[in-house]
């Protein structure tokens, strides 16, 4: 659909043919895991997997969290809406892959309007991102979420100026293989890995990131808030 790509990939080729290397910082050590028990106890860290209606990848996202050693809950948006559970009494909240609605509205718009034009789910989500002892987490549809919800990069950014995950440049659904390094930032889940090298799988539709205002992608920069960066063969 888009020459320019296949040019570009092209070129790729033919100069680092036959392909790339992968780098582990000598200081990183790789912890044994095994599956634990489900049995937690009141130290336990706690996160909640919230999914909506065609979120995919869930159940492998409950498997790592619970080898990472966390006490794992799944939630629905359903859940959430009938108040059988707040995602305040949780240290840690996900949102896994997939799409939502079908991306019938665009990435996790519909997602987003179901918690931002609900006045009790907003007040949950709003205070759960600014309590300073959380997290979140969000893969793919639900990275498109937070974006969409403004948690990322930052809170307070005007609406005309968030960033935003739109359609591929190829205008197509992209599945491959990458490569990424990480650089130093303040994310929690990238500490002590900095300086990595490794391949990653990346699946998705709109996975552009589109800054409005350059000011907010310089400064995003800046912070180290985009720590995560595809590399070529080459490093």
């Amino acid at each position: 659909v888009n020459p320019k790509c296949a040019a570009a990939e092209e070129e790729e080729t033919r100069r680092y043919w036959p392909g790339t290397s992968y780098f582990i910082p000598p200081t990183f050590e790789v912890p044994e895991v095994s599956m634990p028990s489900l049995a937690t106890n009141a130290s336990t860290p706690s996160v909640v997997v919230v999914r909506e209606e065609g979120t995919n990848g869930d159940k492998e996202m409950v498997a790592a969290l619970a080898l990472a050693g966390f006490a794992v809950y799944d939630v629905t948006m359903s859940d959430l809406l009938a108040n059988r559970e707040d995602i305040r009494r949780h240290q840690g909240v996900v949102f896994p892959g997939g799409f939502s609605y079908a991306d019938t509205l665009g990435s996790a718009r519909g997602w987003a309007a179901k918690i931002l034009f609900h006045e009790r789910l907003s007040e949950m989500f709003r205070e759960f991102y600014r309590n300073p002892d959380t997290f979140s987490f969000g893969v793919c549809n639900g990275c498109q979420l937070m974006a969409q919800l403004g948690w990322v990069p930052r809170e307070g950014i005007a609406y005309e100026r968030q960033p935003v995950f739109t359609h591929n440049r190829s205008r197509k659904f992209e599945s491959r293989w990458s490569s990424v390094t990480i650089l130093p930032s303040p994310a929690m889940m990238l500490r002590g890995i900095e300086g990595m090298r490794l391949g990653v799988w990346v699946a998705h539709g709109e996975g552009q990131l589109v800054f409005p205002d350059d000011e907010v992608r310089l400064s995003t920069i800046g912070q180290g808030l985009a720590p995560i960066r595809y590399v070529d063969d080459a490093g």
